[in-house]
């Protein structure tokens, strides 16, 4: 599919402007794929000389097997729409699973796709007639097309469209960041919509907790380990560490996913430890794990498949406003396992300096500093350890924070008639007063309605550059690093 007009064939873009009059001013799709074994999906956009560029993270989705799920981020920038051209490699069908995150500077808002939208491509004569012809209809004379069918796949797995696209319609599990989990249903556009209400018992006691300390921030990680893990963060480079906004001390991660990095709420992320994250716990680690079991860790260096997490004491405002380093304190875990965080050894093998491991530890990240430790986990699970951090201002106290800007709720000041807070609270709204979902890129019936796009797809054999493939289990902890 080209994004050139008249070349013969369909373009397949996006539109991302409701996004933006709902504030948003950055977005990113991620991509995942299935298909024909040993297929290839390239995307590229032309500049105005026509020279080709490719726009996935990595250069492009390898399709290995059935079994392994082809990871990618698109990332869009500020350009509120485009095409671009799609390159499949081997005739087939192929399933293309999309999310969207998007961004608002402004607020430090973020809003993530509780459905995953995906996209049933044809390519080649056989899949084109298989996709075009109803269920028990013979596929003969069918039209020499390519098909894309579309379907969105809600977080409780039910299609909203076509009941024939076969995608594996896996959901992304994630919720809006502001609550809202319905789409409109009667095409109407999503607008964000600031309301007013009473507070519930269990908002109120989480309103009362996030009053923190001065000059401590709290929050709350969340680990999903094991087989089937989910999480939006899969891989890439994360820092954990303290931000000042407005005189308060608040939690942040250094999300290096998107140029340029975005600093973001702990609460909107989730890790994912998957089979690229299970090593053999080796003897080093006998005062967590036991020797030759299997675990789940997030190594001292990257590796692909794996959210690799560190800690930051470098943003400027820490850095120019404070004094020593930072404190970090594991306040609780839960969860169904162990976990322990320590340093690498010296020259970089075995364990050194324990960083976590047990509820009351503490750990002083030195001032200016970025590094990355060890993060093991002995069971499978959802794991939540909160975790304080607390620095010395060189002026002032700062207002502490119980986990950032981690609730969506404001409390106006007033009172409701059960005498709990009345809290604002920004939601999707349609015209006509409905719950709609603020979080896909296209809002509207065209979210939901099947797509038919005659394309006359070309077939390449060349291999697109730069995809990574995800390693198998280590039996080692890994080395420390401080990238």
């Amino acid at each position: 599919m080209s994004q050139v007009p008249g070349d013969g064939a369909d373009a397949l873009g996006w539109s991302l402007g409701s996004l933006r009059e709902a504030g948003y001013d950055r977005a990113q799709i991620n991509v995942t794929a299935s298909g024909p074994e040993g297929a290839q999906v390239l995307v590229y956009r032309r500049d105005p000389s026509g020279k080709p560029t490719a726009v996935l993270h990595g250069g492009s989705l390898n399709i290995a097997d059935a079994d392994t799920e082809a990871y990618s981020i698109l990332p869009l920038g500020d350009q509120a729409e485009g095409t671009l051209s799609w390159m499949f490699t081997t005739p087939g069908e192929y399933t293309l699973n999309m999310t969207l995150t998007a961004w608002n500077s402004a607020t430090d808002a973020i809003a993530q796709s509780p459905a995953t939208l995906a996209l049933r491509v044809a390519v080649g004569s056989e899949a084109i007639a298989n996709a075009l012809v109803p269920a028990g209809v013979p596929a003969t004379n069918a039209p020499s097309q390519a098909t894309t069918t579309q379907q969105q796949t809600t977080s409780d797995g039910n299609a909203t469209a076509s009941p024939s696209a076969q995608g594996d319609g896996r959901a992304s599990g994630q919720s809006d960041a502001r609550g809202s989990t319905r789409a409109s249903s009667n095409g109407e556009k999503c607008v964000a919509t600031t309301i007013t209400r009473e507070a519930t018992a269990k908002e109120q006691a989480s309103l009362t907790s996030n009053q923190a300390s001065p000059n401590t921030a709290r929050t709350t990680l969340t680990f999903s380990v094991g087989p089937g893990a989910s999480g939006n963060a899969t891989e890439g480079h994360f820092d954990l560490g303290p931000a000042i906004e407005n005189g308060q001390l608040v939690a942040r991660v250094k999300d290096d996913r998107s140029a340029p990095a975005q600093w973001v709420d702990p609460a909107s992320l989730t890790f994912a430890l998957g089979d690229a994250a299970r090593i053999t716990a080796p003897d080093e680690t006998s005062f967590v794990a036991t020797p030759g079991s299997q675990v789940w860790l997030i190594s001292s260096t990257q590796v692909p498949g794996v959210p690799w997490l560190g800690m930051n004491s470098q943003r400027d405002e820490i850095v120019n406003g404070t004094t020593g380093g930072v404190n970090f304190t594991l306040d609780s875990v839960d969860g169904p396992g162990r976990v322990a965080v320590f340093n690498s050894g010296s020259l970089g093998g075995g364990v050194g300096e324990h960083v976590f491991d047990g509820v009351g530890s503490t750990y002083t990240l030195p001032p200016n500093t970025h590094a990355h430790q060890n993060w093991l986990f002995t069971e499978p699970g959802t794991y939540t350890l909160t975790i304080s951090m607390r620095v010395t201002p060189t002026g002032a106290n700062l207002a502490g924070s119980g986990g950032g800007s981690t609730t969506r709720l404001t409390p106006t000041g007033a009172t409701g008639a059960n005498g709990r807070p009345i809290v604002s609270e920004v939601v999707g709204r349609t015209a006509s007063g409905d719950e709609c979902d603020l979080t896909l890129a296209t809002t509207g019936a065209d979210a939901q309605r099947i797509l038919v796009l005659a394309a006359a797809l070309v077939f390449s054999g060349c291999v697109a550059v730069g995809a990574s493939r995800r390693r198998g289990a280590r039996d080692r902890v890994g080395n420390r690093s401080a990238h």
